[in-house]
């Protein structure tokens, strides 16, 4: 029986193959519930000689981050959570695994308990069914894909209220439009309502826009934008309605940043807030 363990991974290639993908999924935290993206970006960087990983692009409780990359060796899926540090890769998914094998992960220990094969995105992919060892919560791979059921960045980590967790929502391939759903309803895919795009800039480039609130949310009459610790020239605010329609557009050299609301029906909102080629995405409520 194989044993894999997530933890101090390294893998050096000489040649890497990018992709655009991007992936939606609803994560419970302490402090709520939110929707995060990840989107492999189609652009690499060199951390040592011939060791390249794809920078990853992700939206995570309304803050984006950056610096985050993966790199793709065979059937194994290689990831850190910063490029810049000098902590070792995880091994997020290796696709190679049979039945009865476990796998030790930073959610529990999972036996492999079937492995067949599920159409999507234009071909016929491998499944991996497994179980924990410690509560039976079910996770399921596709190979190329990841999780179909916790999210790509949560493998083996299944929503259950009210225990913290992830829920699969949806897989978008750039490349060919096509989109994935698993057993999801494609209403709770946000992936389609966003205009999120990978960052092409350099790891070294400055983010001068780091903290970001803004209040009320939920708001009635007016949303206030506040930019704290950082420099506030050139902000640029879009709202967007969820079909991508941009409702209102701003830009502002101050610190503080007020928007008229009033006028707009009562639902969720995608505030985009842009600063030179930085950007961040927020989910706003309209009462």
């Amino acid at each position: 029986m194989k044993n894999f363990l997530n933890v101090l991974l390294i893998c050096l290639c000489s040649s890497y193959i990018l992709s655009q993908e991007k992936w939606g999924s609803y994560n419970t935290t302490i402090a709520g519930s939110h929707y995060t993206i990840v989107e492999a970006c189609g652009d690499s960087v060199e951390l040592s000689s011939g060791n390249w990983y794809e920078k990853m692009h992700i939206i995570a409780q309304g803050n984006t981050i950056e610096g985050a990359g993966r790199k793709v060796n065979g059937d194994s899926v290689f990831y850190k959570s910063n490029l810049l540090d000098n902590s070792a890769p995880v091994l997020l998914y290796d696709y190679s695994v049979e039945v009865d094998d476990t796998i030790n992960g930073n959610w529990g220990e999972f036996v492999v308990t079937e492995v067949d094969t599920e159409f999507a995105i234009g071909k016929d992919r491998k499944r991996i069914t497994m179980e924990s060892t410690f509560d039976g919560q079910i996770d399921i791979w596709l190979s190329g894909l990841g999780s179909k059921i916790s999210g790509y960045l949560s493998p083996g980590a299944p929503m259950f209220v009210p225990d913290f967790g992830s829920e699969f929502s949806c897989y978008l391939d750039n490349d060919s439009g096509e989109y994935y759903y698993g057993n999801q309803d494609p209403a709770f895919c946000m992936l389609v309502q966003t205009s999120a795009v990978c960052m092409t800039t350099s790891l070294d480039d400055i983010k001068v826009v780091e903290n970001i609130n803004i209040f009320p949310n939920p708001a009635t009459d007016f949303i206030t934008i506040k930019i704290e610790n950082g420099n506030s020239e050139n902000i640029k605010t879009q709202l967007h309605a969820l079909d991508g329609t941009a409702i209102a557009i701003e830009n502002s050299d101050g610190d503080n940043l007020t928007m008229d609301v009033s006028g707009l029906n009562a639902g969720i909102y995608l505030l985009e807030i842009s600063q030179n080629t930085y950007k961040s995405y927020h989910k706003i409520v309209i009462q």
